[in-house]
């Protein structure tokens, strides 16, 4: 067992921010030489009053300790009386009376001259003391005070070479906390080399599992192996510390993904900060962790659970729930409360209070705290299920809480969704000023502890190159620092080490063979994957496409080009389905992670780095991402209707269904997806096309009774062949109207909705009609041929003869032909990002020589941009509008030149 080393800190009441760093301090050192010592931090503010009203007659000797710190500002203290019942209080020259500080120090100075112990480290803060200017009373008591301390100064460190004592001058925290540690870490260093002459054998792991995690988070159980960030850790806990003082006790740690936010937060901040009288009259006995994913679309009602839950020791607070309550009735108070929720809080922890003091895990003037880690803040943007009031109202909520002073408030956020959150009043007032904190990638000294110590600490080495005589950490550290966003990569390669060296190989060495086979850093991702992947069953390889689209999404008005990542329900996934093999061996092989049990379980990616690093994984759900859009946007609308179509009348719920070009796209994502898509979206899907239909055939009702006027006056004037010639047409002209009305009614391509049945189209049909246009003959490239039957049975009426084909082989096989215009979909295909079938056609038919013809694209969803890219391109135009088609068409047949291209910008 490690040996005991403990280090007294002394100083006045006017350095607390000194006191807490130097805690954190001792706290990194403790971690550190964790192998040979229990290092451990001593604070005179956190003993008990005992019945002689002194605190000074709590605490133990200095001269016990094995180093002493002293720590002086603008304050010596107020003097003791020179007896109690415990013990005399005099200075080393038996001088009285004395104060606590002066005690302290030379009673340990008394010892150190006679035994050569304990240690002895004194700091002075040499930035001017503050003083009253208004108050002649506090002035001369600030003014005392300074004198006193000149005079304990001049005393003991006139000389710095006469006594044992050492000492040093700073001038601000950061100052303070460098020299402290180069100075402990000598003394501790100086015990190390010590022990080590007398060791007789290896240093004992203090850490008997993996030291590293992998894609997966650090937790709060994983504090002994997480290394390298111990002056971020510092600055948040100062931080949070005073906004706690100001009255908001809020911070948010703002990072891009894959810096390492959460494990800082959960692994170093959370565990430092419960430890007992880390924060002077509190202490922190319960945490918990919420992530917004989690929250099944009720994010209050996710809080409430995951605060009520307690799965572990210190974790949660189910002291939250009066008898008989339940967390539906809880989270329902809380929203008719957000903006002042202490109350419920301040008696749950009251009562946890009472019980730590009876059972001494708590003094007598400290209050219990929670934490509260609301990791993933970026979920309550990006999950669509939660409404866009309850993300306002969570927000106040958490300010509230803050602001209870039961609860301390954390959250991590990813730096590039800031712009979205700051959308928030209430989160950017939380997160104004020294609320925020900010997280740097790490420094190549913090990637080499990170590498290092986790391994130390698990009794594990690292291979020496018998050429270039490099430690493989060494090796990683350097390949690490070249690379941006590089932590969740180099957390994998280090578990996969672990995985093959010391589980698969029973070794205590992580080799560099190990590490080439493997890819090096960039390649152990895409290794690990490819080879689960490549192990499966062809249907189960095939299925993967699917699994990786219900585990990502397109990120909701976001900028990112990236999906993220989102939990799937584990039913959805069938047992025994080719998906279910997939998701069952990505899981085995911790690249994805489950959670829940039994109907609740769920899965995840252990990690966005999976579809960031990944190949396969990012090129998929960069060809996904336009049907990714499309299905969260039908999930958006439908939730909608979901949630307000019960209460509403039928002109309501008729407004809440999909409306085209919406609809069009969730109705060939259905085609395309079938059963990949929900039940309950499908559903949807399927109501909003029957009610686009029933409009339709209502507008064709009122079409055709025009139509039948039309008839009907034609057959009326027929009395002559010139009559009859002129009924004839009017009756090709009415007809033609109707297929151009269907058109505009019922295209899947319409991108606007229904084309409103202008008298100016009407005009534009009679003039197509009497132009008497020279047969022509169009070629029509669409893998949907049926989609366009209205638009196709309108061009016969025009006198236009319209030959459909299916693939770009039959229309370069049929182009041999004359052909007066070409109209094709727009169509993406597998020959490379941004290329299409329209591209691959125009550029087959320029490379057989047949430029003249001209391309027309007629596709869903064309915007003003595209179609301007497509005149650019060498197209004729581009549209979703059949009434334009039908003008571009008539143009392009009549040799009419296209329209001009748009301005450069």
């Amino acid at each position: 067992m490690p040996q005991r080393l403990r280090i007294f800190i002394s100083s006045p009441g006017d350095v607390p921010d000194e006191r807490l760093r130097a805690a954190l301090v001792i706290d990194k050192l403790a971690q550190d030489y964790g192998r040979f010592f229990a290092i451990e931090s001593y604070r005179w503010e956190h003993e008990p009053l005992l019945a002689s009203g002194q605190f000074q007659d709590a605490i133990e000797p200095p001269s016990a300790f094995d180093i002493v710190i002293l720590i002086l500002w603008s304050r010596l203290g107020t003097p003791l009386p020179e007896k109690t019942a415990m013990r005399s209080y005099r200075g080393i020259d038996d001088r009285a009376p004395v104060t606590g500080t002066e005690w302290e120090y030379e009673e340990a100075l008394k010892a150190a001259r006679n035994r050569n112990a304990p240690d002895m480290l004194a700091f002075r803060n040499i930035r001017p003391a503050p003083v009253d200017p208004l108050d002649p009373a506090a002035r001369a008591r600030s003014n005392a005070q300074l004198d006193a301390l000149d005079a304990f100064w001049r005393r003991h460190f006139a000389d710095r070479g006469i006594f044992l004592a050492a000492y040093d001058q700073y001038g601000s925290l950061e100052e303070f906390a460098t020299r402290l540690e180069e100075s402990l870490r000598k003394l501790v260093e100086r015990r190390v080399q010590d022990q080590a002459s007398h060791a007789t054998g290896e240093t004992p792991a203090i850490y008997l599992g993996a030291p590293f995690r992998g894609l997966e988070s650090y937790e709060f159980e994983h504090a002994a192996i997480f290394f390298g960030r111990d002056a971020l850790v510092a600055r948040a806990a100062e931080q949070l510390a005073a906004n706690a003082r100001d009255g908001t006790a809020f911070l948010l740690v703002c990072a891009a993904s894959g810096s390492g936010k959460s494990s800082l937060v959960k692994a170093a901040l959370v565990p430092r900060l419960m430890k007992p009288q880390r924060i002077e009259g509190m202490g922190f006995l319960r945490r918990a962790v919420f992530r917004p994913a989690a929250a099944a679309g009720d994010v209050i009602l996710g809080l409430v659970d995951s605060l009520t839950a307690a799965a572990a020791a210190g974790t949660g607070l189910p002291e939250l729930l009066a008898p008989g309550q339940t967390a539906a009735e809880l989270a329902a108070h809380l929203r008719a409360t957000a903006e002042a929720p202490g109350f419920v809080f301040a008696a749950a922890l009251a009562r946890v209070t009472e019980a730590a003091r009876r059972s001494g895990d708590l003094l007598a003037f400290e209050d219990a705290k929670l934490i509260l880690v609301v990791d993933q803040l970026e979920e309550l943007f990006t999950v669509d299920a939660i409404p866009a009031a309850d993300r306002r109202l969570f927000t106040r909520l958490l300010g509230g809480l803050a602001r209870s002073g039961a609860v301390w408030v954390i959250a991590t956020l990813r730096a590039d969704f800031w712009h979205i959150a700051a959308a928030d009043p209430e989160l950017t007032a939380l997160a104004a000023g020294n609320a925020r904190l900010d997280v740097p990638p790490p420094s190549a000294a913090e990637l080499a502890e990170m590498i290092r110590k986790p391994a130390q600490a698990a009794g594990l080495a690292f291979e020496v190159h018998p050429q270039s005589g490099l430690e493989l950490n060494a090796v990683l550290a350097e390949e690490a620092a070249a690379q941006p966003g590089v932590l969740p990569l180099l957390s994998f390669t280090l578990d996969e080490l672990y995985a093959q060296d010391i589980v698969r190989g029973g070794g205590h060495v992580l080799t560099y063979a190990t590490y080439e086979a493997l890819g090096r850093l960039e390649g152990a991702i895409t290794t690990r994957a490819e080879t689960v992947v490549g192990a499966l069953p062809g249907p189960a390889e095939a299925a993967l496409p699917r699994v990786l689209r219900a585990l990502a999404t397109a990120p909701s008005g976001g900028d990112s080009a990236t999906a993220v990542s989102r939990a799937a329900p584990l039913t959805d996934f069938p047992a025994g389905s080719a998906a279910r093999q997939t998701v069952d061996a990505l899981t085995a092989a911790r690249l994805l992670v489950a959670s829940g049990d039994g109907e609740a379980a769920t899965l995840h990616l252990a990690h966005e780095a999976l579809i960031a690093r990944w190949p396969r994984a990012r090129d998929q759900l960069a060809r996904d991402r336009r049907d990714l859009e499309i299905r969260a946007l039908v999930e958006r609308q439908e939730r909608r209707w979901h949630a307000l179509a019960a209460g509403a009348g039928e002109r309501t719920r008729r407004q809440l269904l999909l409306r085209d070009p919406d609809l069009a796209a969730a109705v060939d994502l259905d085609r395309r997806w079938n059963d990949e898509l929900a039940a309950d979206l499908r559903a949807f899907i399927a109501r909003s096309h029957a009610a686009r239909r029933a409009a339709a055939r209502r507008r064709w009702t009122v079409a055709i009774g025009v139509i039948v006027v039309f008839a009907g006056l034609a057959a009326g004037f027929a009395q002559s062949y010139y009559a009859a010639e002129r009924a004839r047409r009017d009756l090709v002209r009415a007809t033609a109207k109707w297929d151009v009305v269907r058109a505009a009614v019922d295209s899947p391509k319409n991108g606007h909705n229904t084309i409103p049945i202008t008298p100016e189209l009407m005009a534009f049909i009679d003039g197509a009609v009497e132009q008497k246009i020279p047969p022509k003959r169009i070629l029509w490239l669409d893998l949907h041929p049926d989609n366009n039957t209205s638009e196709t049975a309108a061009f016969n009426k025009m006198g236009l003869r319209v030959d459909a084909v299916t693939t770009i082989g039959d229309a370069l096989a049929r182009s041999a032909q004359p052909y007066d215009a070409i109209i094709t979909h727009y169509g993406r295909n597998a020959a490379g990002p941004g290329r299409s079938n329209a591209d691959e056609l125009k550029g087959e038919l320029g490379s057989a020589g047949r430029t003249d013809t001209p391309i027309i694209i007629y596709s869903r969803e064309v915007t003003t941009e595209q179609a301007c890219r497509a005149r650019a391109d060498g197209f004729y135009d581009e549209t979703d509008l059949p009434s334009e088609l039908f003008a571009f068409v008539l143009n392009a047949v009549q040799g009419r030149p296209a329209r001009p291209q748009c301005p450069a910008k």
